[in-house]
């Protein structure tokens, strides 16, 4: 184990993090059908709340691996629907979005380009976009809606929450906030 995370080697793991071991194998494999190079550490990211995610690094390389959960009767194929998104955009031209590099369905897991980044300052509230980042976020819009883009994802499924007209949406919303009341609070900062 290494600065958080674990590192491929010769030695037998500590039986805890026997199946994160496992784990860096397959992560391992996909970075080296990738073209990266070993050896790897995998160390875990804060946050997430069905999915888990690694950053993943080796010799020049760094990527995010993403993990993704599947519970009992769920069938969205939710590694295919986000990697197939991701693939889709890339090869259209819209990079606003991390590489898509490798998947193991089998598994459900995907790897992708790790983009640096930090998160908010706890307490310091919502983010609070600024005009450059709402132009951001209209020139994505605009580039997904392409007719080159929106050809190429017509194969695409729907995502999970796919809503296709405003009521829809709405139903959708108001499903949402009803999980949300009904939940119970967890921790101060949620009460």
């Amino acid at each position: 184990m290494e600065a958080g995370g674990l590192m491929a080697s010769s030695r037998k793991p500590d039986p805890g993090v026997a199946l994160k071991v496992g784990l860096l194998d397959a992560a391992a494999a996909l970075a080296e059908s990738a073209g990266a190079k070993g050896p790897f550490l995998l160390t875990p990211l804060p946050g997430g709340t069905n999915n888990q995610v690694y950053r993943l690094d080796g010799t020049r390389f760094s990527g995010l691996l993403k993990a993704y959960y599947a519970g009992p009767g769920d069938r969205r194929d939710r590694l295919g629907v986000e990697f197939g998104f991701c693939r889709v955009a890339w090869s259209s031209g819209v990079k606003a979005v991390p590489r898509p590099l490798a998947m193991d369905p089998r598994r459900r897991l995907g790897l992708y380009e790790f983009i640096e980044g930090r998160p908010p300052r706890p307490g310091s509230g919502p983010p609070r976009p600024a005009q450059a980042d709402l132009g951001q976020a209209l020139r994505f819009l605009l580039a997904l809606n392409a007719p080159r883009v929106r050809r190429a994802a017509g194969a695409l499924p729907p995502a999970s929450d796919a809503c296709f007209s405003l009521a829809r949406h709405l139903d959708c919303v108001d499903r949402r906030l009803s999980a949300l009341s009904a939940a119970r609070a967890s921790s101060a900062v949620e009460k």
